[in-house]
């Protein structure tokens, strides 16, 4: 039987751009296999329709039905606003775990961006993921 801790009772929010998202894949697919039930949030800022492993996502959206939840952000649509606070007070609103972690990756004006939002939001802790690759 699962117990639920502080240590597995955890909502992981990852905030990623084009750029930052192939340096977040990893850590995400870490955090869904790690054993203990939690909750994955991606919220993906892309430059046009996902390609950058728009594949791997759904298959892990269908392999973790109740634990990943993945919120596309385009661009290019009309009316686009970087960061709306509504999207991520939404995942706020809606969190059930009893911690969560924020981790965001990106180019410097995307965290930027990120960092004054969740501070606005009153959420002062975030780790930044490391680039892998650049623009």
């Amino acid at each position: 039987m699962l117990e639920f801790t502080s240590e597995t009772n955890i909502h992981h929010v990852f905030l990623a751009d084009d750029i930052g998202l192939a340096s977040v894949f990893p850590k995400l697919k870490e955090r869904l296999a790690q054993p203990g039930y939690k909750h994955v949030t991606l919220v993906y800022y892309s430059s046009s329709d996902p390609q950058a492993f728009h594949p791997e996502l759904g298959i892990l959206q269908n392999h973790f039905p109740t634990q990943l939840f993945v919120l596309y952000c385009y661009k290019d649509r009309p009316g686009f606003r970087e960061f709306r606070n509504e999207d991520i007070e939404a995942i706020l609103n809606a969190n059930t775990m009893q911690r969560m972690e924020f981790i965001l990756s990106g180019m410097e004006n995307f965290v930027a961006r990120a960092s004054g939002v969740l501070r606005l939001l009153g959420i002062q802790d975030w780790q930044m993921q490391e680039q892998y690759f650049t623009s």
